[in-house]
């Protein structure tokens, strides 16, 4: 039943579709704020090609390294090889990687008939902690290994598999994480959060629906230690050769994916059971109320001086606020913004930074605003703010602290090193305090054991500070605190806890230091005290993500995120009671120690305390007994929650294999390097360039652009800066043919684009009444265009483009007359201005969120140039400017449901107008034209479009030079509301019912009702004998008003609808339209 269906639909959609219309281009941008990316290096090793540009060049030696020493251990988990070596591709920080025109699209996707084609390549970039690039490092590499195993490597093989294999996106980017870490506390930490905020977590399903990533992590895990390690590659195997995964497991596991789904469950609640009794939970902490509602992470805090003021950065995506909260009054205020949501690219939580100066009087916010690191001096009394920009020799800041009214400590990185400087604002120069390759971060200078000097975490091996150059050694250690005294070149190790990091130092009272420290697999609170020893001070069973303190206040403030929520909690330090944190299950599997060095000493110290010495031990002594000092308390977990449940994962290690040292004679420039990475094979009818469609005042000419069938492929750079695009499109109706090439160039600040295209189409014409001759006729059309683009941002841009077009119309041979028929040439130069902002993203097929419009204008002149028999040059023959707009909003109502709205307009003038035709809707299966509104004589009209989505009509309800739509569409994806998001077939999961109402006019002249308006005249001739002009009224605006159902077949998104059309007041008969496309 459903082949039959599927055939006729097809059937349907070849022989059936046509339309030409406005179609509008809408899309976001990429913008290069330096010219860094002009020159490439590359480095070839054995299994890696490496590219960097100038100054990353220090990120990209340690890349290399630690790219072949983890290259192996994932392959052995996934068991696969691949021919060709992996690319890999270093930016300096996330700034960069954003200004990049590396894609954010997946790596290979099958949505109607395109295949998207990476292949081997991965980027990475530098936050400032080489274990953090080394994670993305594994994860890139899994990525490619997974991507080449499951689609194949050869270009026959990925178009199959991307076609036949479907897989969740929780099976995919699980086993990617499990790859590059089996497990570790940040997915445990995730997933505990997850666990105890909605009992419907514990459903898989509905846990992998919203929660993909953490879902497929937690779900290979589990099957690693349930059924054991080698039966993952063996899954992946048989998931690629049967195209399917649910047979992998029945055949590997023998058991099905919902007996599997109910054993991950079980395994969990085991898991979170056992640490039921054996954490606090920040209970006795008070949550402050802070601007965003907890819904938005406060990226970093600094508490005044004298613990009055909070001073915080809210980071929606992008969007920066930073505010005054007064704890006296319970008052904030906003005191500085800047940015924009991007849900598109990584959020960068780096900027901004805030500190305050040592009296209070004054704040320095540091930020980053089109790649120029600003410094803003805020003054507290008056609210003025100094701003500078700091030098270019930076190229990203981590933390800042003051040293005096004009002089700061940055930790910062220069040429790909994380070091500490010492930066003079008044004369904007820095002096460099270290300069070696290991990190060096959370800087902050205090007064310590009576020296000034600089408070930091680093993982560096020794505390010797001197120039170091890069060799075999990787800077992977754990981050341990020091203490630099000015003028020294000897640091004091302050903490030393090889397998944890300790993080975060802020200087408390009496020489006592407060950090953050992940010893137990969550991130806890520790204190330094003078003698040097480490005690915890919470034992939390959530990761503390920042905090904050004076030495003027006893006021403890901390940033975590508990329940789905960001939360700040406000709290009375107390340093002396000290606690015995419990390691996580993760944190016991890696062999965490369970309590840090120094609580175990004070325990065996007080059992020796408490043991009655013996005789022969005692001696006498003139003194007294010294006074009873109170033993630091340590609070104790609840022995009885205890339960017997353990995993078993390894610690990240450093294999001890020898590495290749960098040889600097290997590197090479890099040179362009081009390769296919789209092909598309479909049906298609849209408009392949905006170019104007010419108006014969021929019926038959109105919807001239039927169903073809489109071959395309781009080429694409390794960087992905210019792309060249070609394609060729014939109409199953076999009359013309349509071919074109595209060359863009995204390199620099301004987009360029050079295109040609050439159409060809053959058609009859109308015979003439009283004539049986037939006539025909063939139209050819060449365009050339360039365009430039200036993007603002990521959303907005101005566009300008030119083009230069030749229209020929011959007629065909058929009988004697034809033969004289003289060929018409027509040729047109045109420029168009736009502006585009457009932010909207998808939330799923057809449902999107956000805002887009368009304004534009468009000036074309029609000229002639002859150089046979002679130069003959007429500069203007005729001109046509447009004015146009195209504004669309997308409300999301219902959790997945949608509201979009949608107004556009356009007027044409001149003597050469563009001529409107409203009603029907776009690429629609069975287009019908409304003869009974009258169409205008063409010789006041050089072009014609159809403007769509007016349903309950024919197309040509209204014309004229000027048109007004507005559209509105409730969009419900009703089976995500039974099945869950993400769940079921494309056709299950897609399928959305719709309500609309759709209005609109188009009319000739000044206005709607304007003498020259033809909609109310209709002339009747018939000489000698009559020839009469009837008047009556219509109104100019109609509405049409129904119900829709949308769902994606074979690839396409196929709409129906059924629609009743309002005109001159009264409803007409319903009308149905079968269409395919999105949106409007």
């Amino acid at each position: 039943m459903w082949r039959y269906l599927f055939f006729g639909l097809f059937l349907c959609t070849v022989f059936g579709l046509s339309a030409q219309s406005i179609n509008t281009t809408f899309g976001k941008n990429r913008v290069q704020f330096h010219d860094d990316f002009n020159n490439w290096w590359q480095y070839e090793s054995t299994n890696f090609v490496t590219y960097w540009y100038g100054k990353a060049r220090n990120v990209a030696e340690p890349t290399i390294l630690m790219a072949e020493m983890d290259h192996d251990a994932i392959q052995r988990v996934l068991e696969h090889r691949i021919n060709d070596k992996i690319e890999i591709i270093v930016y300096l920080d996330i700034s960069d990687l954003k200004q990049s025109n590396i894609g954010t699209e997946e790596t290979f996707s099958n949505k109607t008939g395109e295949t998207k084609i990476v292949g081997n390549k991965m980027f990475v970039y530098f936050d400032g902690n080489h274990q953090h690039l080394r994670q993305k490092i594994k994860e890139g590499i899994a990525t490619v290994y997974l991507n080449n195993m499951l689609f194949g490597s050869n270009l026959q093989e990925i178009i199959q598999n991307a076609v036949l294999l479907n897989i969740p996106e929780w099976y995919h980017d699980g086993i990617i994480a499990y790859a590059a870490s089996p497990w570790n506390a940040q997915s445990e930490e995730e997933l505990r959060d997850l666990w105890h905020n909605d009992e419907d977590n514990r459903d898989f399903k509905k846990l992998s629906a919203e929660h993909p990533r953490i879902a497929g992590h937690a779900m290979w895990f589990f099957i690693d230690q349930y059924y054991g390690k080698s039966t993952i590659s063996n899954l992946l195997y048989l998931t690629k050769i049967s195209r399917g995964m649910e047979n992998s497991f029945e055949y590997i596991l023998n058991t099905d994916l919902k007996t599997l789904e109910k054993e991950w469950s079980g395994f969990y609640t085991e898991y979170f059971d056992a640490e039921k009794g054996k954490y606090e939970n920040h209970s006795g902490a008070k949550d402050l109320k802070i601007a965003g509602r907890n819904k938005i992470p406060v990226s970093t805090m600094s508490l005044s001086p004298g613990g009055q003021q909070l001073a915080y950065v809210t980071n929606d995506q992008g969007k920066v606020s930073i505010y005054l909260h007064d704890f006296k009054t319970g008052k904030e205020k906003r005191i500085f913004k800047y940015g924009y949501k991007n849900v598109f690219q990584e959020t960068d939580y780096n900027y901004p930074m805030v500190t305050w100066h040592p009296d209070g009087h004054e704040l320095t916010i540091l930020y980053e605003r089109r790649d120029v690191i600003k410094l803003v001096k805020y003054r507290m009394d008056t609210g003025e703010k100094m701003e500078q920009i700091v030098p270019t020799e930076f190229q990203r800041i981590y933390s800042v602290s003051y040293v005096d009214d004009w002089d700061y400590i940055f930790s910062a990185s220069v040429d790909g090193w994380g070091d500490l400087f010492r930066y003079k604002s008044k004369r904007r120069i820095q002096e460099r305090i270290t300069n070696d390759f290991y990190d060096d971060l959370d800087a902050s200078y205090i007064s310590y054991k009576g020296k000034k000097g600089i408070l930091f975490t680093s993982n560096r091996p020794n505390e010797v500070i001197k120039q170091m150059k890069f060799d075999t050694i990787l800077p992977l250690g754990t981050f341990d605190v020091f203490f630099l005294p000015d003028g020294e070149n000897m640091a004091e190790r302050l903490t030393n806890t090889p397998y944890s990091n300790d993080i975060k130092p802020l200087i408390y009272k009496d020489n006592q230091i407060i950090c953050l420290g992940d010893q137990t697999g969550v991130v806890n609170t520790y204190v330094i005290k003078e003698e040097g020893k480490l005690y915890a001070l919470s034992n939390l069973d959530r990761n503390i993500t920042g905090h904050s303190l004076t030495s003027g206040s006893d006021i403890y403030l901390k940033t975590f995120r508990k329940n789905g929520r960001y939360r700040v909690s406000k709290e009375k330090i107390n340093t002396e009671l000290a606690v015995a944190p419990v390691p996580t299950m993760s944190g016991l599997s890696m062999n965490v120690q369970p309590l840090p060095a120094a609580i175990a000493e004070k325990n065996e110290l007080k059992a020796e305390q408490n043991k009655e010495v013996e005789e022969g031990f005692k001696f006498q002594t003139p003194f007294g007994d010294p006074p009873v000092i109170e033993p630091i308390k340590v609070r104790q977990p609840d022995k009885k929650s205890v339960k017997d449940f353990s995993i078993q994962i390894n610690r990240p290690y450093i294999p001890s294999k020898p590495l290749e040292p960098f040889d600097n004679i290997r590197a090479i420039a890099a040179n362009n390097k081009f390769a296919i990475t789209n092909v598309t094979t479909k049906m298609d009818n849209d408009l392949l360039f905006d170019g104007l469609e010419s108006y014969t005042g021929d019926r038959q000419q109105l919807l001239t652009t039927p169903l073809g069938i489109l071959l395309k492929a781009e080429i694409q750079d390794l960087f992905e800066d210019h792309q060249i695009e070609a394609g060729v499109r014939i109409p199953t109706s076999f009359s013309g043919s349509e071919v074109f090439l595209v060359y863009d160039n995204k390199k620099q600040r301004i987009d360029k684009k050079y295109a040609l295209y050439r159409k060809s189409t053959r058609y009859n014409n109308d015979i003439p009444l009283g004539s049986n001759l037939l006539s025909r006729s063939k139209k050819t059309t060449l365009l050339g265009l360039y365009q430039l683009k200036y993007p603002f941002d990521i959303y907005r841009s101005v566009r300008a483009t030119g083009s230069l077009r030749i229209d020929r119309y011959m007629q065909l041979s058929t009988e004697h007359r034809s033969f004289s028929a003289p060929l018409v040439s027509e040729k047109r130069a045109s420029i168009k201005l736009e502006y585009v902002y457009d932010n909207t993203h998808d939330e799923a097929l057809n449902i999107k969120h956000g805002t887009r419009y368009k304004f534009f204008t468009e000036f074309i002149n029609r000229f002639d140039l002859q150089l046979i028999d002679g130069l003959a040059f007429n500069p203007s023959l005729g001109f046509t400017g447009i004015v146009g707009f195209d504004a669309r909003h997308y409300i999301p109502v219902l959790g997945k449901s949608l509201i979009a709205l949608r107004a556009a307009g356009a007027t044409s003038f001149g003597s050469e107008k563009m001529l409107y035709f409203l009603g029907g809707v776009e690429n629609w299966f069975f287009p019908s034209f409304n003869e009974n509104i009258q169409v205008p004589d063409h010789s006041d009209y050089a072009y014609k479009a159809n403007v769509f989505q007016m349903r309950g009509f024919n197309n040509n309800i209204r014309n004229g030079s000027t048109f007004v739509v507005a559209n509105v569409e409730l969009r419900i994806p009703f089976m995500q509301y039974i099945l869950g998001r993400n769940r079921g077939s494309a056709f299950f999961r897609n399928m959305q019912l719709v309500g609309f109402f759709d209005t609109g006019l188009a009319w000739h002249g000044s206005g709607p009702f304007s003498d020259k308006n033809i909609l109310n005249v209709v002339n009747i001739s018939s000489p000698p004998l009559i020839d009469m002009t009837i008047e009556y009224f219509r109104d100019p605006l109609v509405a049409g008003f129904g119900a829709g159902l949308r769902t994606q077949i074979l690839g396409y998104f196929v709409k129906a609808d059924y629609g009743w059309g309002i005109e001159t007041r009264v409803i007409q008969k319903p009308r149905f339209y079968l269409s395919f496309g999105m949106d409007f």
